[in-house]
């Protein structure tokens, strides 16, 4: 690790909270428990913040909903790839999506809830309807719908249809809209089923 980071310097911007977290026994070649400047209360106030960690990260995602959602019809829509000393951001996308590149090369619009903010579930039937006016999709590559289960991984279906993309060839409507519909079971209509991302029942 000691020769990446000097291969791979902390940016400059870091400096200040690495000098802090110093003193407290994190960093290169340094551990808390090996600290004899830190007194009991202090090592568990850092085994503390470490427990409350991922409780406020998930309560950072949910604010970032809140605030940034509505603008885009309910999707996390977030620059990644480059957060200077904006630390909450980078720990969001760290734990919606590790190692997202800069939004100039790709962005990856996130949801787990409709329209009206209600959790998703796979109790119920959804469709992700796009007007012609914002279609054809900004991509100069490819552009991708992906269905994840909690844990991020892809949710398992007998159709074997993970995604919706552009190489999938998917149907449009008459007016030139685009639906794509997030259900458990496939479609009755063969062009709606043309279009189906199964969805965990």
């Amino acid at each position: 690790l000691g020769d990446q980071l000097k291969r791979f310097p902390p940016p400059t911007a870091d400096r200040p909270l690495l000098t802090q977290l110093a003193t407290l026994g994190i960093g290169l070649g340094l551990h808390p428990r090996g600290d004899s400047r830190l007194d009991a209360a202090t090592r568990q106030g850092l085994h503390d913040a470490v427990t409350a960690g991922a409780k406020q990260v998930s309560a950072d995602i949910r604010t970032a909903f809140v605030t940034i959602a509505p603008k885009h019809k309910g999707w996390l829509v977030s620059r990644t790839g480059t957060y200077g000393t904006d630390y909450v951001t980078r720990a969001v996308v760290d734990a919606i999506g590790l190692g997202a590149p800069r939004s100039s090369l790709a962005i990856y619009p996130f949801t787990v809830t409709d329209q009206r903010f209600h959790p998703l579930t796979g109790a119920r039937r959804y469709v992700a309807h796009v007007s012609a006016r914002d279609l054809p999709f900004p991509v100069r590559a490819f552009w991708s719908m992906t269905l994840y289960d909690a844990k991020g991984f892809f949710v398992r279906n007998p159709a074997k249809v993970y995604l919706i993309n552009n190489r999938s060839h998917p149907g449009f409507n008459a007016d030139g809209s685009f639906d794509i519909y997030l259900q458990p079971r496939a479609p009755v209509d063969p062009r709606q089923r043309q279009n189906w991302l199964p969805s965990p029942a």
